[in-house]
């Protein structure tokens, strides 16, 4: 006798229904003991067998859509109408950016930013340009008024520099005639007359000043007055300077550019030199120094007159008789001076005196107006005179 257990289970099978529990289209077989009751979601149970029908949509590849047909609002399985087959399609706009709505302004004409800031900075610069020119003409000013006063230290000297170099042309605000009649005062001053104790540091002021000297010189300011410059030249050469100091380089560096100028005329600076020596030839320990500047400067100057073009000897012509006896005297009293240095410059002197007489064609002049000079001062002399090349 069988017992329930030995009873085979009877196997109950139901068709699969679209429902949560299948997700394929094969049959499964459950037992009815372990099927757990749906969801209550599931309103309905399946009662009957129904077949599972699976529809299959058209590959998209296998469907070719004409450019612009399809308007991205309709849906994609919608059927166009006839008038809508012409339309476009419309930009593809993301949700996440609406599209801005833009109303018509009217046009109106409108200053780009980098020209208004251009014409607003434009009163700002002029404001500031004319406040330049103040300051540039005040600082000038003062520095006019300090070099007056000997009070112009070495940095006010640089300043006045870069003020000339910055603005070359002479205007009414920066008058350089007005500076360069100062520097000329400031130059033949003694060192005791300079606001400082230190003689050192005079001598540097000195050179600050010639160094002004030379940049009004570059602007043509010193042209009408350069004999006056050379005589300031000639009278700081007796204020006393250290053997060391820049000092003479300075003087005759300053100097040599007076005698390049284009409007230069040599024979009113030889004038000009003369008198100087004849006035105010120190008799103190800076005579020495004088003179060797002053027979130096001379000898330079007869060499400019030598230079003229045949054409034009109107330089050479100007060496009167009236001029020629000064020069003869200076050069008498200086053949049997006591300093060795003051003799070789007279010598050198009477060396272009020749030559510039030579050419004139008054040699013969040139010994007659020395003559009385101790013989052995004349050898030498005619010495030099040969070794120079007869004076050509």
């Amino acid at each position: 006798m069988t017992t329930i257990e030995d009873e085979p289970t009877k196997n109950l099978t139901m068709p699969v229904t679209q429902t949560s529990l299948t997700t394929n289209a094969f049959t499964d077989v459950v037992n009815l003991s372990a099927v757990e009751p749906l969801p209550a979601v599931c309103t309905t149970s399946p009662t009957q067998a129904e077949q599972l029908i699976v529809f299959e949509d058209i590959s998209a590849e296998d469907v070719v859509v004409p450019n612009g047909d399809i308007s991205p609002s309709r849906s994609a399985l919608e059927e166009l109408q006839p008038s809508d087959q012409n339309q476009q399609i419309a930009p593809i706009e993301s949700p996440a950016e609406p599209k801005a709505v833009t109303t018509a302004l009217p046009r109106t004409r409108s200053t780009s930013p980098t020209k208004k800031s251009q014409q607003m900075a434009q009163p700002e610069n002029l404001s500031q340009d004319k406040n330049d020119v103040l300051k540039t003409k005040r600082i000038f000013i003062s520095g006019i008024e300090r070099v007056k006063a000997r009070t112009l230290d070495i940095h006010g000297f640089r300043k006045m520099q870069d003020l000339i170099k910055a603005h070359p042309q002479q205007t009414e605000d920066l008058r350089f005639d007005d500076l360069l009649a100062a520097l000329l005062d400031f130059i033949k001053s003694g060192n005791e007359e300079l606001k400082t104790d230190n003689n050192i540091k005079a001598q540097a002021l000195k050179s600050q000043a010639l160094s002004t000297l030379r940049l009004l010189q570059k602007q043509g300011v010193a042209d009408d007055r350069t004999s006056e410059a050379l005589c300031a030249i000639l009278l700081a050469s007796s204020t006393g300077y250290d053997k060391n100091s820049h000092l003479p380089y300075d003087l005759e560096r300053t100097a040599d550019g007076m005698f390049a100028l284009p409007k230069h005329d040599p024979v009113v600076s030889i004038r000009a030199v003369l008198a100087q020596t004849e006035a105010a030839a120190p008799t103190n320990h800076n005579r020495k120094a004088f003179m060797v500047a002053a027979l130096s400067m001379l000898s330079k100057l007869l060499s400019l007159c030598q230079q003229t073009s045949p054409e034009d000897n109107q330089a050479l012509f100007n060496l009167d008789t009236p001029l020629l006896a000064r020069l003869t005297k200076l050069a008498r009293k200086n053949f049997d001076d006591l300093d060795a240095e003051v003799r070789k410059a007279n010598t050198a002197f009477c060396v272009q005196w020749h030559a510039a007489l030579k050419r004139k064609g008054e040699e013969e002049k040139f010994w007659e107006l020395l003559n009385g000079v101790r013989e052995e001062r004349l050898s030498l002399l005619a010495y030099y005179i040969a070794r120079r090349g007869g004076g050509s």
